[in-house]
Formats: structure tokens, C-alpha cells, sequence
């Protein structure tokens, strides 16, 4: 062992001699002084430790000699000198010699130990000066590299085999003004590096006050560190002051330094005021002496204080001199200890504690997440190990650790929770932290707002503080102190609900819809009869994905969705503890049932703001069942696998609690308060806006419920849904967008939850409790003026009319009631929203009437060719016939034998045919006469509509009536073909199919009389539209039913319109003096709309003449009139426009009969030159009768356009 001892030695000895000889040959080289250092550091980390410490004098040696050096002239420097007695140690002016020459000493103290006291004594001095040497540097790497050495001192400590006697000397008295100087040097290094401001180095602070808490580590022994606690805490609560401040940017700024330092705190906290020690010292009242010096020291913590606090009020350009709370200060004292008896105990955690308030608020919001995370662990050395010095500011590290149990870092905020529980069962007696848990609860419901600060930072710190203490008590405490009573709860929650009030900003109410400005109400009811995708530029999925409940706009004091998080989940861990405490829900249903009568009583008096209050408390409602759910799983684990003392409440309890909450909600006087002023008559915009206001959580609620419920909500036996459904389909459609767009979020939060696909299904499948309450709302009108816009949007989102159409007849019809003269004299908002309603029956019955004609026709198609091919198989003779033994009597009797068989099987076939015929029309009987009494009830109701004085109600009936038109068409082709497969097989049989009766004749005829009247006096853009309609029977007629009342009632009234553009009192005018009377300007209908009308009506007989009707209609006897008539329009005083339109309209005519027409042509043109020439001999008659004869047109210009016209048709007369 010796000899393995010698052989190190000898190892170390042959390395590092040459190195430490070569080094002091070039110690006025530096450039050779660094590459010898290097090479000795290099040695020192090779060599072994044992031969190291033998021979460790040969190289501290020169390096002290250097160091000494480079100490000198430093101080020479700064006091403007030359260093004497170094001229031949040039090499300590150089910086990178100075770093090589620490980095080996701490080389060396990391690899030898200390052989004793005295070793120790010149350890220590040697490192100090190193240390102090190395702070006055420039370089921040010579900076750290003295503050390694400090750390390297504790491990050249520690690895003496006398470590525990060397321990022991540093902790006695008379070393104390060594481990005092060696603890003030991070001290002075930080405070060095905070003064420097945004010049000082992070990594210097944090590697300062990482040294420290290793000596602190390492000393532990609150005898000989009390005495340095001022100058230590100032030091430390400096850094942690800076990091708060919101100054320029210093080195305190780094978030590693301030987690160094927060952690030293901790240390020297628990070094100190440890229960074991603070209980030891109090229980000793022998010791009594140096008690001066304790005062001294808590004289010195009230200075550290005062300063502190000028510190923190300064802005961040000064920093604070705490020089003066150095131990240095008492310098005259005889000792450096200080008696820590009871009086000392307390004062001196009073003041830190105080300094802690300053500190430890500013903190909590650090921006990195390991500073908060550092002042958990502050808080838990206060609260379990110095639970006796701190009783009386426990709350501040409480409050600390209640604050980062709602951290937005998962990881701080789960250490804050797991420590918080540990303090609130810790076995130490003297830590009631649940007491003041209990009472920063209360305090922080009284000082929500409004009583309490609005500022939002406190707002949320408040908040934080609730929902943390919430969590912290338990279900069990929580209730049984704040809700015990019904006082007590009704109090805590007026406090809770003040959070949720909303603001009257009236404009944003009314705001747009859907994110983009998508505020068309179409575009929204498109998307309940789509699967989730992109209709009209909104994105379905986007609105899909959208949670509930969430974030309201427009809120007094939450004013973003941080804020609103932290207020819901207060309210939320109260309805899961009111759920938890008691499983069969009377908890519950206390809490809800007070926030029920709250809403009733608001409901009842209807006080200014009324529906903002209400609102703020259907938030309330919400946030309170959604809490008590299994829906709300947070990162806590509330969910489905919550802790049995927070477990949800059970299905049965939150149905009862739902379908109570939702008799509330389904007011009709709440759900159908107008969004929109200019709905309601007298009903401001004010008004409206606070009725938006209300609407939006009451929608939303909808939308929680069912995913509280899950499936459980669309339950029919629970009734919930088909309560809910109608107002949430109105509202899809309501004036104001975000009304809208609750009521659309909630709509796909039913399916989501419920399991429907999209909400057309689920539409589908409660199509009946939709048609029920329809119809409940339909017969009082007047209690519901919202049934019809819901029928309309009904109606509207059903692009598949498979499952609602069936059952939509009686809302119909119950809707047209409201048309009859009686009732539209009472209200005609609602008869214009009936109207509208019927229109959109009107299309819906167009949709199903050609969906229904075009698979009856598929059918039948499938019918006939499956009969073509049974009637083109070969027929199997019934005998066979032997030629070679056949005579005349055999062959008659086998061809006899043969057609009866075919006369047999056919029939057979006929029959089955028949029997096809029977099942396709039983098949569709049911929809056919659900479109048929659909038709008929529009056909009796938009007929007299077109005669009202009313303009929009009259075009609203007219589009109703082209939409019948159109649905009677589909109709009647469906029935042609069942009745053209019955024809097919046998003509005798179709009597047996009892077929329906056609609709489109008889719509014809009965709107036939209407339509005339409206052509006579309709007036403004309804002419349009009787042209349109007038259009559109002549193409669907069939026969002759318009031959005879074309030429009787439409075309006199198409000229009239032709004449005076249908103003009424112009009716009975020439075409002339109408003229002269516009021209003279007593006529108010301008020559623009006269000419527009013209422009209608050719435009309609040119559809007519190249219709499919065409010679049906315009039969030779109407053609011949209709081209004499219409000869005058293509000459002066019309347009050149109208002019040009003529002659080509009277082209066109010519192709329906062109013989007729062309003889009409020469008859006019051979009338019109006798005419003139007699009226050019005539020299009495007037100026009037020479150009206007009694029909009012100019023989003379009638006869040219006729000739014109004749040339132009000289190709298909040739042709003819």
C-alpha cells in the first residue's frame, strides 16, 4: 500500500515538476506563462489524487506567486499605481493568463483535501482572495471561475478524511469572520452583477447564488449562519425584487438566477428556521449571552425592510444600496453570534415575512414556469419545516401555492396541488392551513366584483384563489361552510353570478354572424340539411369543433376567455361538490333551486336590464350542471375517473336536474322576445340588443345539457330534446347573427352528443314532435307569432323530403287559416311570415312532387322492360306432333291445343301486369296525396292574395302560385306514368287501378281568374310577375282549356298593359293622348317603366310562340288578331327598342302558323294604303283622324311594319 502510495507520488512528481519549472522560466512571457498553464491543468486531471496531494506544494507554489502578482496589480490599478516587487511577473497583466491560473487552482482544490486546521485556515484565505480577485474582472468567465473556486473549496472540504472535525472548526466561533467573509462573496458578486443592470451577466448571478446555497448546504448550522442572515436575505430579496421589477432589463432578469435564489432563500430558511432548531433555541433559556448582538440583528433586518421597500417602489434605472445591512456594520460588535431565543425567532421571520409579501406576489406571474415552480418549494420549506417561526405569515405562502394550483404549466401546477394537500394533512399540529384556506375562500368572494376590484390582473389572481381553495377544502367543508343554509347560498352565489354580468353594448348584440360576416339566413339553414362540410363559404367543421359552454361576449369584468375559465371553474367545482357530497342530488338541487328562483324573480319583475341579469345567471346554471357532469374531465381527473370525494353526479339526478332547468328555459314568452327592432312594433333597439344579450346563454344551455346527458338527452321518454328542438331550428334563422350562432353551435352540440350525423337526421328523427308542437303553435298564432318563421325554417332545411314531408300537410294548412281575410286583418307580420311559410311548403312540395314523378317513372320503366322480356320468351307447346303419323284431324287438333295455350298464358301475364300496376300505385298513393292536399290548400289560399293592396304579399302569393304550378306538374306526370304502364299492358283494366285525379288543370282554372284581375290592375313589379305566371300556364296547359280565355281575357288585358304600363288611372286612355298627358307631366308613371312592361310582355308571347303549347294556345282565329294588334306597337311614338322587339315577336309568330300570319300581313298592309289614301282626300277630317284611327294606330306605319315583316318572312313563305 505504501509502496503503491510512493509510486503516485513519484507519477505526480515526474508530470507536473517540469511544468511548474518551465512555468516559472516564462513567468514574463505570457504567451508561454498560458501554454504552461494549460499543460499543468491538463497534468492535474491525469495525475493521481493521492500523488496529487503529496507533491500539491510544488504546483500551488508558482501559481500563488501569479496570483499574488495579478492581486497586486489590481489594487494598483485602481488606485492609479505601479505594483512593486512584481517586475519580473509581466505575466499577471495578461487576462488569459489570469483564467488559466483560477481554473488550475480550483483544479487543484477539486482533486486534494484538506490535512487540517491550519490547512484549512490557508484554504480559505487563499480562496477568498481568489475570489475577491475575481470579481473586480472585466471577464465573465475570470467571474465564474472565482465563484467555482468557492464551490471546489467545499468538495477539497469534504474529501478530507477529517471532514467532520474540519466541519466542526468552521462552524465555532472563532472561525466565524472567515465563513462570515466567505458567505458575503456571492452575496457581493450578486449584488455586483444587479447593479450593473443589463451590463451584468445572468450566468455570474445564477452561479453566485447556487455557491452560496452549497455553503449553506455544507455549513448547516443555524449557530453560525443567524448572525449573516440580514446581509444573506438582503442580498437574496434584492434579485427576486429586480426579477419582479418592470424596469429595464438587468441580470436579474434571468429565470435560472431567480430559481437560484429563490432556492438559497429556501435554504437559509430551512438552515435557520427550522422547527427542530427554532423549538431547540426556545427550549434553552440558559443561554443569554451576546443577547446585544441579537438586537443588533433584528435592527439590521428592519433596516433590510425599509430599504427593501424603498427597492421596490424605485423605478428599475436605481438599484437599491443594501451595503448598509452588511454584517460588516457591526464591526465593533466582540462576536459574531447572536442568541436565537423566542424574541429573535419571531422578529427575524416577522421581517422576512413582510419582505416576502413584497416579493412573492410579483413572482407568481413570472413569465418561465421553473421561477413558479421554485416558490412551491419556498412554500413548502415555510409551511413543513418552519412552521413555528412562520405562524403568523402563513398565509402568503398559502396563498403562493393556491395561486399555482390553477398554473397554466401542467407540471407547476400539478406540484402545487400534490403539495398543497400534503400541508392540508401534515401531522404537524401547529399547521391549520384548511383554517386558512377557509378564510381566503370567504375573502376572495367578497372581494369579487362589483364590490371588489374590476382590474383584470386581480380579477384573475381572485379567481385563481377560489377555485384553488375550492378544490383545496373538499366537497365536504366547502358545502357544509358556505352553503349550510339557504342564506349562506343564496349569498355565495349572488357573489359568483356578479363575475357573469354582461354589458349593454347594444351594437355588438347585434353583431355579425358566423366569424366571416356570414349573416344570410339561408346560407345557415343550408347547413341543417348538409353533412358536416363547406357550404357557402362557412366552414361546418370550425362551428362543429366549437365547445360548450365557452366564453360570452360583451362581459362586464370577464373580459377575456382566461378570465371567463377561471370564474367557470369555480362555479364548476361547486356543482361537482354539491354532486359528490350527496349522490341522490339534494345538494344539488338546492344550489339549482335557489338559482332558479333567483331567475323567476328577475323574470317577474323585469327591472331595467332585466335580461342581462338573467342572463349572467343562465351562465351560472350552465357552468354549475355542466361542473356536476362526468362531460367536464379536466387535467385533475374530475372526469368519469375522478376521486370518490369529487365523483359527478349520476345520470338519474342530472335528468331530474335537467328537465327542470329546461321548464325555465322553454318559456315561450323567453323564446320568442324579438332579437330585431324593426320585428316587434314599438320595441326599441335597446330592447332587442339586451334581448340577444339573454338569448345566447339560453341557446347555448341547450347544447351543455346534451352533452351532460349524452344520448340520455334525445331520449323520448325524457321528453328534453323535442322541447328544445323547434326554438333551436327558429333561431337558426333569427336577425341577429350571434343569436344565430348560438342557436347553430347548440344545434351540432346536440348531434355530436346525441349520436346524429348531422342535424339534418336529426331533424328527421324527431320530425313528429316537431309537426306536434308546430301545430299546437299554429292554432294560437297570436300566443306564438314565431310558428310560422318556424315552419319556414323547417321546411327550408330539409333538402331530403323523404321524413318530414309526410307529416308537414296539417301545419300547412293550419298556416293558410291565417291567410283567410278574418285573420289577416289582425296581425300582418304574421300573415307575411304564414305566406312566406307557405311559399316554402310550396317549394318543398315541388322537390317531393319531382323526386316522386321521377321514381315512379324508374319503376315503371323496370315494369315494362321485365314484361318485354316475359312476352318475347318462346312458348312451349303443349304436345308434340308426329309428322310421319299426322293427319289432317291430328294437325287441327295440335294448332287448336297451341292457341289455347297462348291465350291462356297471356292472360295469366295481363293479370300479373295488372297486379305490378296495383302495388307501384299503393307504393306512392300515400305521398301523392300528401303533394295533392298540399296543392289544394295553396290553390284556395294565394288565388285571393293576388288581389291585396299589399305589394310584398301580392308577389308572395304569385311566387306560391308558380310553385304550385310547378308541383301540379310533377304531379300529373307521375300519374301519366302509371296510367301510360297500365295503357301498355291492357286498356280494359285501368279503371281498376282507381287512379288519382290530375291537379294541374284544375290549379289552372282556379287561379285563372285571379290571374286576369292582377293583369287589369296590377300595378309596379307584380305586372312582372302575372306575366311570368300567365307564361308559364300557357306552357303547362294542355288541350284547349286557354285557346278561347286567351283571346278573350289575357290578350286585351296584355294590351292594356302595352298601352299604359298598367297604371290604373291611364287605363282608359289612347295610346296618344296617354302620351300627351305624361308629356305634360300629370301622369307620375315614367316612360322607363312603360317601356319595361312592353318589354314583358313581347318577351312573354315570343316564349309563347316557341313553346311546346304553342298551336294549342294560338289558334288561327287568336293568331290573326294578335298580329294585327300588334302591328301598331312597331311603329312612332314606342321605342326604337320596343319598335325593333315588335317586328321580331311577329317573326316569331309566324312559326306557330305562318300562312295565317302572312295573310293577316297583306290584309294590313292593302287596308292601311286604302286608308290613308282616303283619308288623304278627305280634307275636312281632322288632325287626329288623319293619324289615329278609332284602335288607335297609324294605318299608314301599321301597313309598312306589315310589309317589313313580309320581307323578312319571304324565306319561309317560298319554303311553304
Amino acid at each position: 500500500m505504501k509502496r503503491d502510495e510512493d509510486m503516485d507520488a513519484r507519477v505526480a512528481f515526474q508530470r507536473l515538476k517540469p511544468i511548474s519549472t518551465e512555468l516559472m522560466d516564462r513567468r514574463n512571457d505570457a504567451q508561454g506563462a498560458r501554454k504552461a498553464l494549460v499543460a499543468m491543468r491538463d497534468g492535474l486531471l491525469q495525475v493521481p489524487p493521492d500523488g496529487l496531494q503529496v507533491c500539491h506544494e510544488l504546483v500551488l507554489f508558482p501559481l500563488h506567486l501569479i496570483l499574488e502578482a495579478v492581486l497586486a496589480r489590481r489594487m494598483a490599478s485602481e488606485k492609479g499605481k505601479e505594483a512593486p516587487g512584481f517586475d519580473d511577473m509581466r505575466c499577471a497583466i495578461h487576462e488569459g493568463v489570469a483564467e488559466e491560473v483560477y481554473a488550475c487552482y480550483r483544479a487543484v482544490l477539486e482533486c486534494t483535501w484538506c490535512e487540517g486546521r491550519e490547512a484549512l485556515q490557508q484554504a480559505l484565505a487563499r480562496t477568498a482572495g481568489v475570489a475577491t480577485v475575481c470579481q473586480k474582472s472585466d471577464s465573465e468567465i475570470v467571474r465564474t471561475l472565482g465563484l467555482r473556486c468557492l464551490s471546489a473549496l467545499i468538495l477539497h472540504l469534504r474529501n478530507s478524511p477529517r471532514s467532520r472535525d474540519l466541519h466542526a472548526y468552521l462552524c465555532e466561533q472563532a472561525t466565524a469572520p472567515a465563513l462570515g467573509h466567505l458567505l458575503s462573496i456571492p452575496v457581493s458578486y450578486a449584488k455586483s452583477e444587479i447593479h450593473a443592470g443589463s451590463k451584468g451577466s445572468k450566468s455570474v448571478l445564477q452561479i453566485a447564488w447556487s455557491t452560496l446555497q452549497e455553503w449553506l448546504e455544507f455549513v448547516d448550522d443555524p449557530d453560525a449562519i443567524a448572525f449573516f442572515v440580514p446581509g444573506t436575505a438582503s442580498g437574496l430579496f434584492l434579485t427576486l425584487q429586480r426579477a419582479g421589477s418592470l424596469g429595464p432589463t438587468t441580470a436579474s432578469a434571468g429565470g435560472q438566477a431567480v430559481v437560484e435564489a429563490i432556492s438559497a432563500l429556501s435554504t437559509l430558511l430551512q438552515v435557520v428556521l427550522a422547527d427542530a432548531h427554532c423549538r431547540s433555541a426556545l427550549e434553552d433559556l440558559a443561554i443569554q449571552q451576546n443577547a446585544e448582538t441579537g438586537l443588533d440583528v433584528v435592527q439590521q433586518l428592519n433596516e433590510i425592510v425599509k430599504v427593501g421597500r424603498q427597492g421596490a417602489q424605485k423605478s428599475a434605472g436605481g438599484v437599491t444600496d443594501l451595503e448598509e445591512c452588511d454584517m460588516n456594520k457591526n464591526s465593533e460588535s466582540t462576536s459574531l453570534r447572536c442568541v436565537r431565543d423566542r424574541q429573535w425567532s419571531s422578529r427575524t421571520s416577522q421581517k422576512l415575512g413582510d419582505m416576502a409579501k413584497q416579493t412573492v406576489p410579483v413572482l407568481l406571474h413570472h413569465a418561465q414556469a421553473s421561477v413558479r415552480g421554485a416558490l412551491i418549494k419556498l412554500s413548502t420549506t415555510v409551511l413543513c419545516e418552519c412552521t413555528i417561526a412562520f405562524s403568523t405569515c402563513r398565509e402568503v405562502f398559502v396563498r403562493c401555492l393556491l395561486i399555482l394550483f390553477q398554473d397554466p404549466s401542467e407540471a407547476v401546477a400539478r406540484h402545487a396541488q400534490k403539495t398543497l394537500r400534503a400541508t392540508m394533512f401534515h401531522s404537524n399540529p401547529c399547521l391549520t392551513t384548511d383554517k386558512i384556506v377557509s378564510s381566503m375562500l370567504q375573502k376572495a368572494l367578497t372581494d369579487l366584483p362589483p364590490a371588489g376590484d374590476p382590474d383584470p390582473s386581480c380579477l384573475e389572481e381572485n379567481l385563481k384563489l377560489i377555485s384553488s381553495c375550492m378544490e383545496a377544502l373538499g366537497p365536504e367543508p366547502l358545502i357544509s361552510t358556505f352553503f349550510a343554509s339557504e342564506d349562506t347560498r343564496s349569498q355565495t352565489l349572488d357573489l359568483l353570478s356578479g363575475c357573469f354580468c354582461l354589458e349593454g353594448n347594444h351594437r355588438a348584440a347585434l353583431g355579425t354572424s358566423w366569424q366571416a360576416g356570414h349573416n344570410e339566413s339561408a346560407s345557415r339553414l343550408q347547413l341543417l340539411g348538409t353533412s358536416f362540410g363547406h357550404v357557402s363559404g362557412i366552414s361546418l367543421f370550425e362551428v362543429h369543433q366549437q365547445p360548450l359552454p365557452r366564453f360570452a361576449q360583451g362581459m362586464t369584468y370577464l373580459s377575456n376567455a382566461s378570465l371567463y375559465k377561471y370564474a367557470a371553474t369555480a362555479v364548476r367545482l361547486l356543482g361537482r361538490a354539491a354532486a359528490a357530497i350527496d349522490r341522490h342530488g339534494s345538494e344539488l338541487a338546492g344550489l339549482l333551486g335557489c338559482a332558479r328562483r333567483k331567475v323567476v324573480f328577475i323574470l317577474e319583475a323585469r327591472g331595467p336590464g332585466w335580461q342581462r341579469d338573467a342572463a349572467s345567471w343562465f351562465l351560472l346554471i350552465n357552468e354549475l350542471l355542466y361542473g356536476a357532469s362526468t362531460v367536464w374531465n379536466t387535467n385533475k381527473g374530475y372526469g368519469r375517473s375522478a376521486p370518490p370525494d369529487w365523483m359527478p353526479a349520476t345520470t338519474d339526478v342530472l335528468i331530474s336536474q335537467i328537465t327542470q332547468i329546461m321548464e325555465l328555459y322553454a318559456q315561450p314568452e323567453l323564446l320568442n322576445l324579438p332579437t330585431a327592432s324593426n320585428e316587434a312594433r314599438g320595441f326599441g333597439f335597446r330592447e332587442a340588443a339586451d334581448n340577444c344579450i339573454m338569448l345566447r346563454p339560453l341557446l347555448e344551455g341547450v347544447g351543455i345539457f346534451a352533452g351532460c346527458l349524452g344520448p340520455y338527452f334525445a331520449d323520448h321518454d325524457a321528453r328534453l330534446l323535442p322541447a328544445a328542438i323547434c326554438p333551436l331550428v327558429e333561431r337558426v334563422a333569427d336577425a341577429s347573427g350571434l343569436v344565430a350562432d348560438s342557436a347553430m353551435i347548440s344545434i351540432l352540440a346536440v348531434c355530436r352528443h346525441c349520436g346524429y350525423k348531422n342535424p339534418s337526421e336529426m331533424l328527421a328523427k324527431n320530425a313528429d314532435y316537431i309537426v306536434d308542437e308546430l301545430c299546437k303553435q299554429l292554432r294560437e298564432p297570436s300566443a306564438y307569432p314565431q310558428s310560422c318563421k318556424l315552419l319556414t325554417v323547417v321546411l327550408r332545411s330539409q333538402d331530403d323530403t323523404s321524413t318530414m314531408f309526410p307529416l308537414v300537410a296539417e301545419p300547412v294548412r293550419l298556416a293558410s287559416l291565417i291567410l283567410t281575410p278574418t285573420a289577416r286583418q289582425g296581425s300582418k307580420a304574421v300573415s307575411n311570415h304564414a305566406l312566406t311559410a307557405l311559399l316554402e311548403a310550396m317549394k318543398a312540395t315541388v322537390r317531393e312532387g319531382k323526386k316522386v314523378q321521377e321514381c315512379i317513372k324508374l319503376e315503371s320503366e323496370d315494369l315494362l322492360v321485365s314484361a318485354d322480356e316475359e312476352n318475347n320468351a318462346p312458348v312451349q307447346a303443349p304436345i308434340s306432333l308426329d309428322l310421319a303419323d299426322s293427319n289432317s284431324e291430328s294437325v287441327k287438333e295440335f294448332f287448336n291445343k297451341y292457341h289455347q295455350a297462348k291465350e291462356n298464358e297471356t292472360g295469366d301475364s295481363v293479370d300479373s301486369n295488372l297486379e305490378a300496376c296495383q302495388d307501384l300505385l299503393a307504393k306512392w298513393r300515400k305521398r301523392l296525396e300528401n303533394i295533392a292536399a298540399i296543392l289544394d290548400t295553396a290553390v284556395e289560399t294565394v288565388g285571393p292574395l293576388f288581389a291585396s293592396a299589399s305589394l310584398s304579399t301580392k308577389v308572395l302569393a304569385m311566387d306560391c302560385a308558380l310553385e304550385t304550378l310547378y308541383a301540379a306538374k310533377f304531379y300529373d306526370q307521375a300519374i301519366d306514368c302509371i296510367e301510360s304502364l297500365a295503357e301498355r299492358f291492357t286498356s280494359d283494366h285501368t279503371k281498376d287501378l282507381d287512379m288519382p285525379r290530375r291537379k294541374l288543370l284544375p290549379c289552372l282554372a282556379q287561379l285563372w281568374p285571379d290571374l286576369v284581375q292582377s293583369l287589369n290592375e296590377g300595378q309596379g313589379s307584380s305586372i312582372e310577375m302575372s306575366l311570368r305566371i300567365l307564361l308559364e300556364m300557357v306552357l303547362l296547359s294542355r288541350g284547349t282549356f286557354l285557346a278561347r280565355r286567351w283571346i278573350q281575357d289575357a290578350w286585351p288585358a296584355c294590351l292594356r298593359l302595352m298601352d299604359c304600363g298598367g297604371h290604373v288611372e291611364s287605363a282608359g286612355l289612347l295610346h296618344a293622348d296617354y302620351l300627351a298627358v305624361r308629356q305634360r307631366k300629370q301622369d307620375p308613371v315614367s316612360a322607363l317603366h312603360v317601356e319595361k312592361v312592353q318589354t314583358h310582355v313581347l318577351s312573354m308571347v315570343d316564349a309563347i310562340a316557341t313553346g311546346t303549347s304553342a298551336s294549342k294556345v294560338l289558334i288561327p282565329e287568336n293568331l290573326g288578331k294578335m298580329v294585327i294588334d300588334l302591328l301598331q306597337y312597331g311603329t312612332l311614338p314606342f321605342s326604337l327598342h320596343v319598335q325593333t322587339q315588335c317586328i321580331n315577336t311577329l317573326s316569331k309568330l309566324a312559326l306557330v302558323d305562318c300562312a295565317k300570319v302572312v295573310s293577316a300581313l297583306k290584309e294590313a298592309a292593302s287596308s292601311g294604303e286604302d286608308c290613308c289614301s282616303s283619308a288623304f282626300h278627305n280634307k275636312s277630317a281632322s288632325s287626329s283622324e288623319l293619324q289615329y284611327i278609332s284602335t288607335g294606330s297609324n294605318p299608314d306605319r301599321r301597313a309598312s311594319v306589315a310589309k317589313l315583316v313580309l320581307s323578312s318572312l319571304q324565306g319561309p313563305i317560298s319554303a311553304q
